[in-house]
């Protein structure tokens, strides 16, 4: 997976910004959680509000079709359920690089937009507060940790309004990014974001 990272990467680096016929800058918010699965029986997760933020860039394969990427740096995560507190709080930071088919124009009703494809996720650092953490809880090796790739699918759409572009998008975790052979942790992400091409 990290190979597949990296190479996307490149290809966006040399070939999105080069090449796209589209580029600006994208934000917005989220909320977070995850499919959270211990020894085999499905756990609780709470939800939690997130933000993301970065560049998009689109190259166009025809007057109706096009290639999207970017690079977005970008929140996951959820909030505990077994602590008393209920105020623990497992934060991802990761800088996500997404794959799409974008479906415009004439193909929809003017100014509609539909788009899917992948994305790929790699951990910056997390943030973990409340009583129920220790340290050595964020990315790495250790059973209690997370690995720091992630994959899965987007999809999303919106209207597009001159130079902006507002959209729903909906991130579905394929990776287990939980170490523990007992536990497995999923990512799910449901945002609204603005773009606005330069």
């Amino acid at each position: 997976m990290k190979k597949l990272f990296v190479f996307s990467l490149m290809w966006f680096v040399f070939t999105g910004v080069s090449f796209s016929q589209h580029f600006g800058l994208k934000g917005g918010l989220d909320l977070l959680n995850v499919k959270y699965v211990y020894q085999g029986e499905d756990e609780k997760a709470n939800v939690q509000m997130g933000f993301h933020l970065g560049m998009a860039a689109e190259i166009n394969l025809s007057r109706n079709i096009a290639l999207g990427s970017g690079l977005i740096f970008a929140e996951k995560g959820f909030k505990e359920d077994y602590q008393l507190s209920g105020k623990d709080k497992t934060t991802f930071f990761y800088l996500e690089m997404p794959l799409l088919l974008i479906l415009k124009g004439q193909l929809l009703q003017q100014g509609i937009y539909l788009f899917g494809g992948t994305y790929f996720d790699y951990g910056l650092f997390t943030n973990l507060t409340g009583s129920g953490f220790v340290i050595d809880k964020g990315f790495g090796g250790l059973p209690q940790q997370y690995q720091k790739f992630d994959m899965g699918l987007k999809i999303g759409g919106g209207i597009t309004l001159n130079v902006f572009r507002i959209g729903l998008e909906y991130s579905h975790g394929w990776s287990d990014i939980r170490n523990a052979d007992d536990t497995s942790v999923k990512n799910r992400v449901l945002g609204i974001n603005v773009i606005y091409f330069l």
